[in-house]
């Protein structure tokens, strides 16, 4: 659950008090993780709620929510807005965008009624987050019941900030009805190592997506232990989403580019996937599974929505080529029904 930012106001002047019927409560969910993207890439993007209540027993006369970004930050955009019911709270018809601002003038707001607005913004490469403060502010404003004495009520995002760039972690939020959404970690080679995280999607639901690449460590608690009778690379791949499922063609296509050693072979190569944050491997469970690059039933064959709909992933592509002297590079591509975890 998002972390909430919730202030409740009795519209009096002075102390409320127990027979006050006029209230109103402003909240602000912390948004969604982003990081900032490599240059030349993204925009990448965070998603934060705004809700406006009557938690009283009397209508709100002339109630306005405006909700506002930092106005200093280069790099940080409005980008859509919508109602997470489904609902007509963030239409056209009460809310206005102008620059990184969202006024909606919703007139009255009846005894425990609502309204809940969602809001997109992208993070280019060029954005620099601030040390301390919040990126993202609301307020509601209302007239009391004579029709003037305007009350501001504030709220903001808290101590939320953008992660600054990773070679290896993309975090951002995706809107639904994207097309071949395409994400990706930093190329192998140089300091972003010797791992490459590229995943293409279709996203029917609005996903949170998390990409991240590391070592597999030692102990108990490290994630994504190489399974039994097989011999693992160190470094591995994890993909988290909001959804973790894609059902339909195209599916969820997840490309590992890798260095590996000049002993590497295809003949004794695999993938072997995990439910995601895994720390074992357990053998022949749901969500557990393992394709050998030997195996010509791991592959995608021609038909590949036939083959998920009977073993829900398979390998599309794979190859084996030099890189330099003692390494060579493996490029690996897995066609899935769902999200996880990779070793190699």
């Amino acid at each position: 659950m998002l972390a909430t930012t919730v202030l409740t106001f009795a519209l009096v002047p002075g102390l409320a008090s127990a027979a006050d019927t006029r209230l109103l409560s402003i909240n602000m969910t912390q948004p969604t993780p982003v990081s900032v993207p490599d240059e030349g890439l993204g925009p990448y993007a965070t998603m934060f709620q705004v809700q406006i209540a009557n938690t009283g027993g009397q209508n709100l006369a002339h109630t306005v929510l405006t909700i506002a970004a930092n106005a200093g930050a280069a790099g940080l955009s409005y980008a859509v807005k919508y109602d997470p019911d489904g609902g007509n709270d963030a239409s056209d018809t009460f809310c206005t965008p102008s620059g990184n601002t969202i006024t909606c003038d919703y007139a009255s707001l009846g005894a425990n009624a609502s309204r809940t607005v969602a809001v997109v913004f992208t993070v280019s490469d060029g954005y620099v987050a601030p040390a301390s403060g919040a990126l993202f502010t609301a307020s509601a404003t209302t007239n009391n019941e004579n029709g003037s004495n305007t009350q501001t009520f504030p709220v903001n995002s808290g101590s939320f900030a953008v992660s600054a760039f990773g070679e290896n972690a993309v975090s951002t939020f995706v809107l639904d009805g994207v097309i071949g959404e395409n994400l990706f970690t930093s190329p192998v080679g140089g300091a972003a190592g010797k791992l490459n995280t590229n995943v293409t999607f279709n996203t029917a639901n609005k996903e949170l997506v998390s990409i991240n690449e590391g070592t597999t460590g030692s102990g108990v608690n490290a994630l994504y232990q190489c399974p039994s009778g097989l011999v693992c690379q160190a470094d591995y791949s994890e993909v988290t989403t909001t959804s973790g499922s894609f059902t339909n063609a195209p599916f969820f296509t997840w490309k590992l580019t890798a260095i590996v050693p000049k002993t590497y072979s295809l003949s004794q190569g695999f993938v072997a996937h995990y439910p995601a944050g895994a720390t074992t491997y357990l053998t022949n469970t749901p969500g557990y599974w393992t394709l050998l690059f030997k195996n010509k039933s791991a592959l995608c064959g021609t038909d590949i929505e036939a083959k998920i709909a009977s073993a829900s992933q398979c390998i599309k592509t794979l190859s084996l080529t030099k890189f330099d002297k003692t390494n060579n590079l493996l490029v690996v591509e897995v066609v899935m029904d769902h999200q996880g975890g990779l070793k190699y």
